[in-house]
């Protein structure tokens, strides 16, 4: 065989090294085509990152002011949120018709937020130059399953979110109280709680203030909670997150059956927040043997809470 022929031969490639050679080559396309998407998929979680507020002004959103995202991740998904007005009225006007009118009055400012996929839907924060008034922050990724409204899980959350608004008011927590409870970044100390606990008792202390002696998250906490605050005390001041949650866990499993959901577990606060989302969206429980049950039932003696009952079901999808 002359030279000529050994070159023509050694052109000629194998089916075997072929594919090898595809593969490489869609193996290289795929990681191209992920590290040119990364800043478009948001991970499972990160620092929420506050994107855009409104002012609340008779009932609509207006005065857009769209918040700094110089240290936050994924920057251009943000900033597609972020710009996205659409989808920012689109959640506005469905929490207005579900919400009845009363709370909605209340909501001075309207934000979008992001921290990732599945985690926290919404939250509401006081206004503190105002304490009648709040703040209503929406995840906007959570909000949307691709380009529908993920109503059923925002619904159930702004029904939580609700709870709040209407057992944390001024009308239901004494926010005059003269207890310090400091500036520290650490939080609040335990001594300055018991501070605050004392001045309160007997009567509920929210972190804000002391809850009227008449109000709902009062007359819950004295049926619901007086047996388990001590214990549950003691785990709030656990430093190590990892052992923090650990106590929870453990509060939970040994407690479960006088909770709605593992959530509610997490402070009379939260207790009455999700027994009442769960007085809104569930049926009348037909016993109430259970203690999770019994708060179902707390709701039905207080005709207001019935009313917005009636109210959120008629006006859910």
């Amino acid at each position: 065989m002359d030279e000529e022929e050994l070159d023509e031969d050694e052109l000629v490639e194998s089916p075997q090294r072929k594919r090898f050679r595809m593969i490489g080559g869609l193996i290289l396309a795929a990681i191209v085509v992920l590290f040119a998407l990364q800043n478009f998929l948001t991970p499972v979680n990160f620092e929420l990152v506050p994107l855009v507020q409104y002012k609340v002004v008779d009932g609509d959103i207006e005065d857009s002011t769209s918040l700094s995202l110089d240290d936050a991740p994924y920057q251009d998904r943000l900033t597609d949120f972020q710009d996205d007005g659409g989808r920012h009225e689109e959640i506005w006007e469905y929490l207005t018709e579900l919400l009845p009118p009363d709370v909605t009055t209340s909501i001075t400012t309207f934000q979008l937020d992001s921290d990732g996929k599945d985690e926290g839907i919404a939250y509401v924060e006081r206004n503190r130059d105002d304490p009648s008034k709040w703040l209503l922050s929406v995840d906007i990724d959570d909000a949307y399953l691709g380009n529908e409204l993920n109503s059923s899980d925002l619904a159930e959350t702004l029904i939580h979110e609700m709870a709040h608004v209407i057992t944390l008011g001024p009308d239901q927590i004494d926010l005059e109280i003269e207890v310090n409870l400091g500036d520290s970044d650490e939080g609040i100390t335990q001594e300055l709680n018991e501070l605050a606990l004392a001045a309160c008792a007997p009567q509920y202390f929210s972190g804000d203030g002391c809850a009227w002696p008449g109000s709902y998250l009062n007359q819950f906490y004295q049926e619901f909670w007086l047996d388990l605050f001590d214990e549950y005390d003691q785990i709030q001041y656990i430093q190590d997150d990892q052992d923090y949650q650990n106590a929870l866990t453990r509060f939970y499993n040994q407690n479960s059956e006088r909770f709605v959901t593992e959530y509610a577990s997490e402070g009379a606060e939260e207790d009455i927040a999700d027994s009442f989302m769960t007085f809104v969206l569930e049926e009348r429980p037909e016993r109430t043997s259970s203690e999770a049950d019994q708060k179902v039932e707390f709701f039905y003696q207080f005709p207001q809470l019935v009313e917005y009952r009636d109210h959120l079901l008629a006006n859910l999808d």
